[in-house]
């Protein structure tokens, strides 16, 4: 019994430490479960069933019976996210009859287990993000179907190599434009990167300060209204009615299969965009640093941003370049 526990802390561990690294695999979800095998902890069985989450998978129906054992032992937040990951994968009816949501966090998905009367307007707006979301990506992949037989779409991203390209010009031609993060645009720096956004992507961890006019947000991730908790940021694009969609979790569950590690915001956002398009035909790009062989900053606006070590950025470099073959087109040749 000590040696079960003992190996099962040590495999708990070294799953954490290589989820932490940006390792995505089987093997690594593999030893969160060994974990919970030898030694049933609420915490290992928690672990197992985030990093499932993480690559991309629907949570195991077969732990349902475990998942109620343990029940009692998790916190509020942690039954809300194991109630939106059942809703998800269409077992709401496999929630404990005494889950109680916690107003405090708020997943969009989780607040359908709550009385629509008794929601506050914040909560409401989060809902909609939930309710609408399937017809938010319909309306989307029309807008972008006649951008594309039209002006066409330009995807700019944040690369260093956008400083001094003059390519602000060629991606304001475009009809849909799709910026990310912290960006910066018109005024001095209009000549290289432009100055319209009709989409802005941003990471769950991106706070954003600025109401920026434009026609859609993006919230990047492995389908976030069923996994982020604090939305408060996105409150004020809620109550000017620009929808918020999220990445599907089988274009992450794709990306991740590929990579082997979280992908970036950009090639998620390329993914769903060829995801709702089937086809690269009216698509270009910016601002990526597998478009350019010389050697830039990571970020335009700053030396000091580095790039993530938990992304797999050869592996992207290759599915970009994969991409450009196959039609999408980059603004720096």
């Amino acid at each position: 019994m000590i040696l079960n526990n003992i190996m099962a802390v040590y495999y708990y561990i070294k799953a954490k430490y290589l989820r932490k690294k940006g390792c995505y695999s089987y093997l690594v979800l593999k030893l969160f479960f060994r974990a919970f095998e030898l030694e049933k902890n609420k915490n290992y069985l928690l672990g197992y069933l985030k990093y499932q989450r993480d690559l991309g998978l629907l949570i195991n129906i077969e732990l349902v019976e475990e998942i109620i054992f343990f029940w009692s032992q998790f916190n509020k937040k942690e039954q809300m996210f194991i109630s939106a990951l059942l809703l998800e994968n269409h077992a709401k009816h496999l929630v404990p009859s005494d889950f109680a949501y916690d107003a405090i966090n708020q997943i969009p998905a989780a607040l359908t287990f709550k009385n629509s009367l008794s929601l506050s307007q914040q909560q409401q707006y989060l809902l909609s993000i939930y309710n609408q979301q399937n017809l938010w990506r319909f309306q989307l992949a029309k807008a972008l179907q006649q951008h594309a037989r039209g002006k066409g779409i330009c995807i700019v991203g944040n690369a260093g190599n956008m400083s001094c390209s003059a390519l602000g010009h060629a991606i304001d031609a475009a009809g849909f434009i799709v910026r990310f993060n912290a960006f910066k645009s018109g005024g001095e720096f209009i000549i290289d990167l432009g100055k319209q956004c009709n989409l802005w992507c941003v990471t769950p961890s991106f706070k954003p300060s600025v109401l920026h006019t434009l026609d859609w947000l993006l919230v990047t991730g492995p389908e976030m209204q069923y996994q982020l908790v604090d939305w408060s940021a996105f409150y004020p694009f809620c109550k000017a009615q620009v929808p918020i969609l999220t990445i599907p979790l089988e274009v992450w569950r794709q990306l991740v299969s590929e990579l082997q590690a979280p992908p970036s915001a950009g090639l998620s956002v390329l993914a769903f965009f060829y995801w709702l398009l089937d086809s690269w035909i009216g698509v270009s790009v910016a601002g990526f640093g597998a478009l350019s062989e010389i050697e830039t900053n990571y970020h335009y606006m700053s030396a000091k941003n580095k790039a993530s070590q938990r992304h797999n950025w050869e592996g992207e470099k290759r599915i970009l370049r994969r991409w450009l073959r196959e039609g999408l087109t980059s603004l720096h040749n």
